[in-house]
């Protein structure tokens, strides 16, 4: 007998690979000069499906720089037209050019005002000052991005479903105590939540396979980074579920915990119309949604063995939504 397959429930969608970042962990904004965009009916028809319309509850925006598309606005119209189970909508961003993030921000939230779906919005910020620009390759940028998350902070007032949060990636060149210290201060100053990620190897999306050697953590570096999250897990400054995946990775390079792409439960698209059914590997290539429908690829996703997950998953660093897994 066959299994019935699982629905996805979050669908990162890489729209486009457009950004005014240089990161040092992160590869689209080299690959943006080739790279095409998704235009809003080539998403109208990929969200359309009947299987997207009848169980994506999540969707990421993700990047790139998610802002940089003058049309954003119509296309979370979109997403909420055609997909009736939508209950947040995710947007990362750099937060670099302030005026047009909160600009963007603003009007989605006024769009989103008369529904039920929640705006998730998270700034990327990898330490205070100087050490954000040289990993964002962007010198004298801070203050701008300052500014952004003070203003998105504002917006909360007036939007109270809005969610406002922060990220910072850790990697060679922030990982120091006093560093992460001095985010996990800058958060608290601001009253935001703040999530750390260790960078991880990617194929696709950010495909950062190709920046590796300039972030990949030295065993120091990682035993410096066990201390800082042993010190939020005293502190219950994180969730101790995903502090003790951190923890078991960077220990042992391998990992502990799920991954709710392994379950079915989320989907990447790039801006070519790729599926995945895996955030980093090749390997989990479903179909491409501008040559056939979502529910056509879905159940390629049956051709991936167990072993292939192993193989893939063990030394995996990524949440990848982990708590929907």
């Amino acid at each position: 007998m066959v299994m019935a397959l699982p629905k996805p429930k979050v669908m990162i969608l890489f729209s486009s690979f457009r950004c005014d970042a240089r990161c040092v962990m992160c590869y689209t904004w080299v690959k943006q000069k080739w790279s095409p965009q998704l235009s809003l009916d080539q998403l109208r028809r990929i969200v359309s499906d009947p299987l997207v319309r009848r169980s994506i509850e999540i969707v990421n925006l993700a990047g790139g720089e998610p802002t940089l598309r003058p049309d954003l606005v119509d296309l979370v119209e979109l997403l909420v037209e055609a997909c009736p189970h939508l209950k947040t909508v995710d947007i990362p961003t750099n937060g670099f050019q302030t005026d047009r993030v909160v600009d963007q921000i603003e009007r989605l939230l006024a769009v989103l005002a008369i529904t039920r779906v929640e705006l998730a919005v998270t700034v990327s910020i990898d330490g205070v000052g100087v050490v954000h620009e040289t990993i964002r390759g962007r010198p004298g940028i801070f203050p701008h991005v300052n500014r952004t998350v003070e203003a998105l902070t504002e917006l909360r007032t007036i939007y109270p479903r809005f969610r406002l949060g922060m990220n910072t990636v850790i990697s060679r060149h922030n990982a120091h105590l006093e560093t992460l210290e001095a985010m996990r201060a800058y958060a608290r100053s601001h009253r935001i939540g703040l999530n750390f990620t260790p960078a991880a190897v990617s194929e696709i999306g950010v495909e950062s396979v190709a920046m590796t050697e300039q972030f990949e953590m030295t065993p120091e570096e990682k035993h410096t980074t066990v201390q800082f999250f042993e010190r939020l897990k005293q502190d219950h400054a994180m969730d101790e579920r995903y502090a003790d995946f951190v923890l078991h990775w960077l220990r042992t390079g391998t990992r502990n915990m799920g991954c709710a792409f392994r379950e079915g439960k989320v989907v990447l698209v790039e801006p070519t119309g790729d599926v995945f059914l895996c955030g980093n590997y090749r390997d989990f290539k479903l179909g491409n949604l501008l040559e056939r429908s979502f529910s056509d690829v879905w159940p390629a996703q049956r051709r991936f063995t167990r072993e292939m997950w192993r193989r893939r998953c063990d030394t995996c660093a990524s949440n990848c939504y982990i708590g929907e897994a």
